[in-house]
């Protein structure tokens, strides 16, 4: 009886050299693959610092604006040199620390047990 199928030897050594190529491709693209994450990574954050950049310059451009007035520029005056104009009073807000001390005297002056029933009814409000 006569073999139904028919295979070559130019045939059977072109199927090995095409897998084999084709597993070299794959092996590559494999190996591409971390790369390009990298590449993506890298290019994300090179956006980032792109956009903070651009946000820095729009900044300092409006600054610069700000400068080129007086009032900016005392206003720039003021605020580094802590100065005023002639005739002008400043005031200083102390805050009261007077019931953040209170407070901690209290907690201080306290029991062991009352300490544990204030923790305990903490824990419900």
């Amino acid at each position: 009886m006569k073999n139904k199928y028919h295979f070559s030897f130019g045939a059977f050594l072109f199927a090995i050299v095409a897998g084999v190529i084709a597993f070299l491709v794959l092996v590559a693209l494999f190996n591409l693959i971390p790369k390009l994450y990298a590449s993506f990574k890298t290019n994300h954050e090179l956006e980032k610092e792109k956009q903070t950049l651009v946000d820095r310059k729009s900044k300092l451009e409006s600054d610069i604006q700000k400068l080129t007035t007086d009032r900016g520029i005392e206003e720039e005056i003021r605020n580094r040199f802590n100065v005023g104009k002639e005739g002008e009073d400043a005031f200083v807000v102390v805050e009261d620390n007077k019931n953040n001390s209170t407070k901690e005297n209290t907690e201080k002056n306290q029991g062991f047990l009352t300490k544990i029933w204030s923790g305990f009814l903490g824990w419900f409000q």
